[in-house]
C-alpha cells in the first residue's frame, strides 16, 4: 500500500467529523479520481459542501 492509497470509509468519515466546521466556512472540497465514489459525494452533498472531484472515464462505466 502506497501513501496515495486511500481506504474507502476514511474520508467519508472525514466529513462527518469535521462537515459542520467547514462546510459553515464556504470550503470547497477538491478529491481525485480516488474520491469520486457516491458515497463520498452523498455525504458532501448532506454536508452543504462545495465540491470538485475529477475521475477517469473507465473508472466510471
Amino acid at each position: 500500500m502506497t501513501n496515495r492509497t486511500v481506504k474507502p470509509k476514511r474520508p467519508k468519515r472525514w466529513v462527518e467529523k469535521w462537515g459542520d466546521f467547514y462546510a459553515k466556512r464556504g470550503v470547497t472540497i477538491l478529491g481525485s479520481d480516488l474520491f469520486s465514489r457516491k458515497p463520498f459525494c452523498r455525504a458532501l452533498k448532506d454536508q452543504h459542501y462545495h465540491f470538485i472531484l475529477v475521475c477517469k472515464p473507465g473508472s466510471h462505466l
